[in-house]
């Protein structure tokens, strides 16, 4: 026979409750250590799916970080075409303006709409 459960029986009743109670200290002892490599393992998995979504997280950002420079370029050179085609509009504008103001200034001198009084006259006279 095993000499502890020898000295445990040489002991009589309360042997056998330190014996039951050794049993279930060292049974209490294996299931922690079961339990803590399990919460390891668990741990070291949770671990690399948080690496593997923050390496995820830093690429979307690398990436949205490039599509918004490449829009801000685009946008630039959208700006510019627009800018020039205002000025274009601009320029078309005045010119529609000046032949407005030349027909206008014949029109005057054709066709007055203010008649200058002639000399000698009075002003009450029109």
């Amino acid at each position: 026979m095993d000499p502890i459960v020898d000295v445990l029986l040489k002991n009589g009743a309360l042997g056998l409750l330190a014996g039951v109670g050794f049993y279930l200290f060292f049974r209490q002892l294996r299931l922690t250590e079961k339990m803590q490599e399990q919460n390891l393992q668990q741990q070291v998995a949770d671990t690399a799916a948080k690496v593997k979504l923050t390496t995820a997280v830093e690429d979307l950002a690398t990436t949205v970080r490039v599509i918004g420079d490449q829009n801000a370029s685009g946008m630039k050179g959208c700006q510019a075409n627009v800018d020039s085609r205002f000025e274009k509009i601009d320029d078309y504008m005045t010119e529609l303006r000046k032949e407005h103001a030349k027909e206008e200034g014949r029109r005057e001198a054709t066709n007055p709409r203010i008649r200058v009084p002639k000399k000698g006259a009075s002003d009450d006279s029109r």
